[in-house]
Order: C-alpha cells, then sequence, then structure tokens
C-alpha cells in the first residue's frame, strides 16, 4: 500500500517536473522514474498511476454486540487495528479512515 506521504512526494516531484521540465527525458520515463513505477513501460507506469489514485478501502467490523464492547468501536476488516473506550463510554464521530492502516472506511 502507498502511504499518504509517499503520494504527497510523488505529487512534489510531478509538480516540480511540470514547472521545470522533464530533464531531457521523455514524459513516459519522467513519470516511471517519479512515480516509482516497476517498469519504464507505459503500461507500468498507468498501474502505478491508479495505485497512486486508488485509495485502499476497509471496513469497520467492530462487533458492539460482543461482551464488553463499548458503543461506535471500530476494528479495521484488513489490518485489524481495533479502536474502542476502555472506560465504556460512547466513541464519538465517524471512522472514516482506519487509524493505522489509512483505508478508507466504506459501509
Amino acid at each position: 500500500m502507498i502511504s499518504g506521504s509517499e503520494c504527497r512526494e510523488i505529487a512534489k516531484k510531478l509538480r516540480y517536473a511540470a514547472n521545470y521540465g522533464l530533464g531531457g527525458l521523455s514524459l513516459q520515463r519522467n513519470l516511471a522514474e517519479i512515480t516509482k513505477a516497476e517498469g519504464v513501460s507505459w503500461r507500468w507506469v498507468m498501474r502505478r498511476l491508479a495505485d497512486l489514485i486508488d485509495r485502499p478501502t476497509c471496513r469497520n467490523v467492530y462487533d458492539e454486540t460482543e461482551m464488553g464492547a463499548c458503543e461506535n468501536g471500530f476494528e479495521c476488516s484488513e489490518c485489524g487495528n481495533r479502536v474502542e473506550d476502555l472506560e465504556h463510554c460512547c466513541i464519538t464521530g465517524t471512522f472514516n479512515y482506519c487509524p493505522k492502516c489509512g483505508r478508507e472506511v466504506v459501509s
């Protein structure tokens, strides 16, 4: 999975290249290098760009009916990270992203 900081680093390099040129390399080679694609073919570049755009997802599989569970807890379906109030107070808000793996929470 590509981290948010890695995405921001790549975006910064892309903006730099857009402003200051390609340094004598083709657009395809620049994109392959900047995005750290596995290969330099257009297919590898397109796959890498898709990976950068398409944020991985997870679901909240927290079971509030489980003994000792709190209201509005969170458990990531992918990494297993669990967030719950151990003092059994209600956690407020919505989990839009897993705090551990960064995946977007979908229903």
